[in-house]
């Protein structure tokens, strides 16, 4: 339940950050996301086909009444329901609604593929979202395409995905998400010329750290 609200609270605050903002500047197409937040749905959910793999947490569990919905939830040891939320751990291969959700993959015949800050669940050679890798291979395998893999580490994956998609196109792009997004904005507001991408996120990047996650005017 306090997870619920923390992760709520950004929404019912109805936050614009460049994360999401920035993919409006893309071409309309689907956005697949992982993140539970919602705010991909709020901020791009008009404009791009947005699918939440794992569900998303609705902006009333963010307000001063889901926080005491969370104190009581836990101070009671109440038994709290998912909501649809998918639940921590490693996705099943007979998961019959998160298969029909990433049909979508089939559907679509992209210019690229840009993944943002995402690793399919990789960590310790173990693959979390395993039905999501899965389906990914099997939309892409042979598909003459770019594919980039936007992380702060990002050459792992980007390895993994190179070998079993069969393709010399895959992008190992080491960057902070949040902090490129920010850079994007910068340069489509007049304050910094496209060119200087790289140099305005490293420095933004060691004057502010990682979290950088400002708010937009």
């Amino acid at each position: 339940a306090h997870f619920m609200h923390q992760l709520a609270t950004p929404r019912f605050a109805r936050r614009r950050i460049p994360n999401y903002t920035v993919l409006r500047l893309f071409c309309r197409s689907i956005l697949l996301t992982w993140n539970m937040d919602g705010l991909a749905k709020d901020t791009c959910g008009d404009y791009h086909r947005v699918v939440e793999a794992h569900g998303g947490i609705a902006a009333e569990y963010g307000s001063e009444a889901g926080a005491e919905w969370a104190r009581a939830a836990q101070e009671y040891g109440l038994e709290i329901a998912g909501h649809g939320l998918h639940p921590i751990g490693p996705e099943q291969l007979d998961d019959v609604e998160l298969r029909h959700k990433l049909q979508v993959m089939k559907a679509c015949d992209p210019a690229f593929v840009l993944i943002a800050g995402y690793s399919f669940g990789l960590f310790n050679g173990r693959c979390d979202d395993q039905l999501a890798l899965a389906s990914f291979i099997g939309r892409f395998r042979d598909v003459s395409i770019d594919v980039y893999v936007c992380a702060p580490e990002p050459v792992e994956l980007a390895g993994l995905l190179s070998d079993r998609l069969r393709s010399n196109r895959v992008r190992a792009v080491p960057i902070y998400w949040n902090v490129l997004a920010w850079a994007f904005t910068q340069v489509v507001a007049g304050r910094m010329d496209a060119a200087h991408l790289d140099h305005f996120h490293n420095a933004t990047l060691d004057a502010f750290g990682p979290s950088f996650m400002p708010d937009l005017l």
